[in-house]
């Protein structure tokens, strides 16, 4: 859709075999994007073996992603641009590594904010979930941070200077109950802001709402459509092991 509207479109992942739309889905008839990084990540894992840890050649792996996204900036620097990358390799197994991005990571944020790219950019910083394997993932905050990952959020200067209101609410919006899929809707209404295009229903709920609009502090998991499972809001307590509910589980699954 944006590249509908004009824009040109960038998408990169790495650790191919898991990607977010090959993953048990079959991805994309025709390339999705105007540039993207499957091609590139196809051959180069073929020969990370031959490099030392977690390097391309003399180069961290990490770097490759970050400066691909930078030369697409540079490239088309005039003109109207949508990204998505997604960094797996040093978080997917383990915490422990994530560590190594530091650095780099603050240094690429900082010239972004040193450039006048940022000035009309909406940046977003997130993770997809928290451990996805570590031990951690079993600790009552590895199971809340699964449900809550990071996000920030960064408006460009001139957007908040038109549109404080819309400000207010995803400030707001912070301290309520929020979805990747309220992410989704927020981009789909972002390029036509402050305007409302016709919103989409799943099973009758509306999924996905726009972040720059009042979100109400009492949402439920149900009313924004998370299964139970996911839902931040239960709370966990241990049950004795011969109480109803297990005995019956253990009956069923037997």
């Amino acid at each position: 859709q944006y590249t509908d509207l004009g824009y040109v479109t960038f998408t990169g992942e790495d650790e191919e075999y898991i990607g977010l739309f090959e993953m048990s889905l079959n991805g994309f008839k025709k390339q999705p994007t105007d540039l993207y990084l499957r091609t590139f990540y196809l051959e180069a894992e073929k020969h990370y073996v031959k490099h030392p840890y977690l390097c391309l050649g003399s180069r961290p792996r990490h770097m490759k992603m970050l400066e691909a996204l930078r030369d697409f900036y540079q490239l088309y620097w005039d003109v109207p641009k949508f990204s998505y990358i997604s960094h797996c390799e040093l978080s997917h197994g383990s915490t422990k590594n994530i560590q190594y991005t530091d650095e780099d990571l603050r240094n690429y944020l900082q010239d972004l904010k040193q450039t006048d790219v940022i000035n009309n950019t909406l940046l977003i910083v997130m993770g997809d979930h928290g451990a996805k394997f570590a031990e951690l993932r079993n600790t009552t905050q590895g199971r809340q941070e699964e449900r809550l990952p990071f996000v920030s959020i960064v408006l460009p200067e001139n957007f908040k200077k038109t549109y404080p209101e819309a400000v207010e609410n995803l400030k707001a919006n912070g301290k309520h109950l929020t979805t990747n899929f309220d992410f989704h809707e927020t981009l789909l209404q972002l390029p036509y802001y402050p305007h409302e295009q016709k919103k989409r229903q799943h099973s009758g709920v509306q999924r996905g709402l726009n972040l720059f609009r009042p979100i109400s502090p009492d949402r439920s998991c149900s009313q924004a459509a998370v299964a139970p499972h996911w839902c931040s809001c239960l709370s966990w307590k241990p049950v004795d092991i011969t109480s109803h509910i297990i005995t019956s589980a253990s009956t069923e699954f037997i």
